[in-house]
């Protein structure tokens, strides 16, 4: 309903709505005791690897055991397989526990949430993932504070303060999808951060872009890495420059290429920052200084899982911050390329979190898909296929609880994010394809260049 009310307002009053909920938010994510946890994450990136691993141990010791007495879901699962929560001394002592699928979190539902905290400390999050199945659950107010702290610290070891004027281009959808005219881009004066539209990113509308950007001079673009090579790649095609230095880039959300980052660095002269981390709390990887990217051990526990056939591992994990909704060995979905050695523990590449775009019929292409499934509690996988632009099939794999209900909210957020005059079919399916390695992928096109590089 909020959505519909705030698309008939003019943007200027768009505008003043995403500064008051930035506002908002911001009043409640940041308020104490925030800086002493940025602090004190802080101070950890200066202990030595023996201290970091106590800390880790410690705080998984913790959880397991809170998971154990206030958590319905691990409390049968421990009695039914004789597992002694006091017996966990590191990660490793996990490993009799099955892996927990989204799947699985979905359909427990509260019987994954502890008893332990009260409804008044507790916020609802979702994410979508790579599956198409949308995952709602508790997470705390301190527990949200905390990854951010960990975000701005990951920030902060570049240089890059709160309040650094910001280009975004990531998932909000702020400008409705069937505007056709500039301004396409909201501004958020709380943060001082503008947000411009992925779902506008056609070459008709490119010049646009620029335009904005050379106005507001922004020091600090931030964006997903899909968005930022459109947009880097109609720049170089057309050996177009901003006028002024941008500082930093940071990509969010989706696995960076090589190819997306050299492209990226070809039209603004900076290489960009790469971070991993997901709305369920379960892991955290941040570039630091140096480049390499470092797991982030003070925030979760992840295991790293041998693929047959792959030199990458699987990435399971285990969040130490969210007493709301313990989530022990969770499968994320995604893998990664580790190095050899050392702890903090390096990753020199992750896989997964690319999808290919989805094209409008002008040929518009859309990225960053994943948010139209946030809502599709009852729908266990679901996959886009495309062959002609403007033209898509939607393959469904339903829950039990799946009614027309889910269905007409699924083409309500299909035509929320890609627009009224692409042409829908739902397809319903028991599984949608597969990759080689197992893992969905939400786009799949044959469309010459829709595929991501």
């Amino acid at each position: 309903m909020y959505q519909k009310i705030y698309a008939t307002l003019p943007v200027s009053l768009q505008n003043l709505a995403c500064s008051f909920y930035s506002w908002k938010l911001n009043s409640r994510r940041y308020a104490s005791p925030f800086d002493a946890i940025l602090a004190e994450a802080e101070a950890r990136l200066e202990w030595p690897p023996e201290k970091l691993l106590d800390f880790q141990n410690e705080r998984l010791r913790a959880f397991v055991r809170l998971a154990a007495d206030t958590v319905p879901y691990y409390r049968t699962l421990f009695a039914e397989i004789g597992f002694d929560p006091d017996s966990v001394r590191s990660s490793e002592d996990l490993t009799p526990l099955p892996i927990l699928t989204k799947s699985e979190a979905i359909k427990q539902g509260p019987a994954l949430y502890s008893e332990a905290v009260s409804k008044s400390e507790q916020m609802m999050t979702h994410t979508s993932g790579s599956t198409g199945a949308g995952f709602h659950f508790p997470t705390t107010v301190l527990a949200d504070r905390e990854q951010w702290a960990m975000w701005w610290r990951y920030y902060r070891m570049h240089g890059i303060k709160r309040g650094t004027p910001c280009a975004a281009f990531l998932a909000q959808h702020l400008v409705p999808i069937d505007q056709k005219e500039p301004p396409f881009w909201r501004h958020d004066a709380a943060t001082s951060r503008t947000f411009f539209s992925s779902y506008h990113m056609s070459e008709a509308n490119m010049p646009a872009y620029l335009h904005a950007l050379r106005d507001q001079k922004p020091r600090w673009i931030q964006g997903r890495p899909s968005s930022l090579t459109i947009l880097a790649s109609y720049m170089v095609d057309r050996d177009d420059r901003l006028e002024h230095e941008v500082q930093w880039i940071t990509s969010a959300s989706e696995n960076l290429s090589d190819h997306q980052a050299d492209l990226i660095e070809a039209a603004f002269g900076i290489r960009p920052l790469q971070h991993y981390g997901m709305a369920e709390a379960v892991g955290n990887v941040s570039q630091h200084p140096d480049r390499v990217l470092r797991v982030d051990e003070d925030f979760a526990t992840i295991e790293f899982l041998d693929q047959p056939g792959s030199d990458s591992k699987r990435i399971i994990g285990t969040n130490l911050t969210n007493l709301a909704t313990p989530l022990i060995r969770y499968d994320t979905g995604d893998m990664a390329l580790v190095g050899d050695g050392g702890f903090p523990r390096e990753v020199q590449k992750f896989e997964g979190r690319g999808e290919d775009f989805v094209v409008l019929g002008d040929g518009q292409k859309i990225g960053a898909v994943n948010r139209i499934f946030e809502d599709s509690v009852n729908i266990k996988e679901a996959q886009i296929r495309q062959t002609t632009p403007g033209k898509i099939t939607v393959c469904v794999a339903k829950r039990s609880g799946y009614s027309n209900a889910d269905e007409a909210v699924l083409l309500s957020s299909l035509r929320f994010y890609l627009g009224s005059e692409i042409d829908i079919r739902l397809e319903y399916t028991p599984m949608v394809e597969r990759t080689p390695s197992g893992k969905v992928r939400t786009v799949i096109s044959e469309i010459v260049g829709a595929k991501r590089t």
